[in-house]
């Protein structure tokens, strides 16, 4: 028993390493000669949007390493990372990901780490609520296009999956669609750009318990302006700076 242990104790791996065979590498061929259709179809965004996103991170810490061997490029890693935030299922399988981007499986969850962890640094500089003025100029664009007076935006209610049921509460966390959630709240503008978002709640609180706890109820004096409002659906209720439709 203290041979095995320390045999187990000297070696990496307890199997022997075995050589995988790997496709060409398609990077190149992605970035920068995909049609954009099938560009935003595998990576969720425009070629546009994926240029700014990784100009957006250049220096994060996360993507340099303590010793001299560089990282794979964070644009790569980037590809890695947003192919599979639009999986779902066994498309989202690590073994199938890890041979489409002909790398091991650790890294695309090495790769996917990282940039969650870039993404999240920047929610305070993209995800901005509107000033006043900014606020009248949003307000003005709707009313042109709807009709909707002193609108500046749109709020809904939204379900973030999780891949196990919670160890705590977990009966909590599940909700009408067969699944364990977090819950969240949404603002977007009339540009489809999210200006406000509010989580941290378990998938069965209502939409209408979430708006009575987050800024946009508790904080209606500086948020808002004038007779300024959002639009709804019927699972909230209507009030000064809620109009349901």
């Amino acid at each position: 028993m203290i041979e095995a242990y320390g045999m187990i104790n000297r070696s990496r791996y307890l199997c022997k390493r075995m050589p995988v065979s790997r496709a060409a590498d398609n990077m190149d061929f992605w970035l920068n000669k995909l049609d954009e259709k099938r560009f935003t179809q595998d990576f969720r965004v425009t070629r546009f949007q994926f240029i700014q996103i990784v100009n957006l991170i250049p220096d994060h810490t996360i993507f340099f390493n303590m010793y001299n061997v560089p990282q794979t490029p964070s644009w790569c890693q980037l590809m890695v990372a947003l192919y599979r935030f639009g999986c779902d299922g066994n498309g989202a399988s690590i073994g199938k990901l890890a041979r489409h981007f002909r790398c091991a499986e650790g890294t695309v969850e090495l790769f996917t780490d990282r940039w969650i962890i870039a993404l999240v640094a920047l929610v305070d500089q993209v995800v901005t609520w509107p000033d006043a003025d900014e606020c009248a100029e949003i307000s003005a664009r709707i009313e042109d296009v709807s009709g909707f007076r002193q609108c500046i935006g749109l709020v809904d209610g939204t379900l973030f999956p999780f891949t196990e049921k919670p160890e705590r509460d977990g009966a909590d966390y599940s909700s009408q669609k067969a699944c364990y959630w977090l819950a969240g709240l949404v603002v977007c503008d009339d540009h489809e750009s999210i200006r406000y978002l509010y989580t941290g709640w378990a998938g069965c609180a209502h939409d209408a318990r979430l708006m009575a706890n987050c800024e946009l109820q508790l904080c209606q004096v500086e948020m808002f302006h004038g007779d300024q409002y959002l639009l709804v659906d019927s699972g909230f209720a209507p009030d000064r700076n809620c109009s349901c439709i």
